[in-house]
């Protein structure tokens, strides 16, 4: 079937389009779809994602792999999100993280990847840093998206992504 089923040459009887949910040209199983779908979940259920301030963490150096990692604060609560845009996988440097809201051996889990997950660390000049516990490698082309394990609930495989608790 698919979008050839939608065509049609001839004379239109004016109608109002169905709700998009129900759009036959949608296809909702497409993996930008699915993508985005999981991103937007993500960023209803942490109010750090939409309203928190912003903090550039860590930018590739000039020339390099155009990655970066940046936080949004709010309410004591620090969301990490890396973003490799590159052709190229980067491993990741330890992360520095707020002080004030992390504590060592707090763990973060990623919201797209559950099995990703990251400690903090007391960095050597005595901050506080986030450090990937296993697969340290940002893969070409992805989002990352760590929130405190505490504040996240289980891995919903319907939607693609685990969301926060709040």
């Amino acid at each position: 079937a698919g979008m050839d089923s939608q065509a049609y040459i001839g004379a239109s009887t004016p109608a109002l389009s169905p709700p998009w949910q129900q759009d036959p040209m949608l296809n909702r199983t497409n993996f930008l779809y699915r993508h985005t779908r999981a991103l937007a979940k993500a960023r209803q259920s942490c109010s750090a994602l939409g309203r928190g301030a912003m903090y550039f963490r860590w930018v590739a150096p000039a020339g390099g792999a155009q990655t970066m990692a940046f936080s949004r604060v709010f309410n004591s609560q620090e969301i990490v999100v890396l973003v490799n845009p590159s052709e190229n996988g980067w491993n990741v440097p330890d992360i520095t993280v707020d002080a004030s809201l992390n504590q060592a051996g707090t763990q973060y889990v990623d919201l797209l990847d559950p099995s990703r997950t990251a400690t903090v660390k007391v960095s050597d000049g005595g901050g506080v840093a986030l450090r990937f516990n296993n697969r340290g490698q940002q893969q070409p082309h992805t989002v990352s998206v760590l929130v405190n394990a505490a504040n996240v609930q289980p891995f919903d495989k319907n939607l693609g992504v685990s969301l926060c608790k709040q």
